[in-house]
């Protein structure tokens, strides 16, 4: 067996070439791959702030309506679905922001006028 051709420093010189060639090639695709990842996560991420943007924004007019059912704590249910009705609120949204079951809701409203 011949053995000089592994002692050789022309052999070891490509082969050392070869191994640093392979080197930068999985460090490059090791970067490549976390570039796709930054690139998704950033994506994801737009996304769950437009969500939350959304949300935020539905969650502050929620607040706005049941905040005009709330606004005067003097007031009874009934005068309060009245005043809701009277501002032109429909009776599912009375019902929501008055936490009553939507009968009772249609009820009160049916009585009024039966009253007037």
């Amino acid at each position: 067996m011949r053995i000089e051709w592994i002692l050789n420093p022309l052999t070891q010189c490509v082969f050392l070439a070869l191994t640093l060639i392979v080197c930068l090639a999985l460090f490059i695709s090791v970067k490549v791959e976390i570039a796709i990842v930054r690139h998704s996560l950033n994506k994801r991420r737009e996304s769950v702030e437009s969500a939350a943007a959304a949300l935020a924004t539905e969650l502050a007019t929620l607040r706005m309506e049941m905040g005009s059912a709330e606004a005067d704590p003097s007031l009874t249910r009934r005068a309060q679905a009245l005043q809701m009705q009277s501002d032109g609120k429909s009776a599912d949204t009375i019902a929501d922001a008055l936490r009553v079951p939507r009968n009772q809701v249609d009820l009160m409203l049916k009585l009024q006028k039966l009253l007037l």
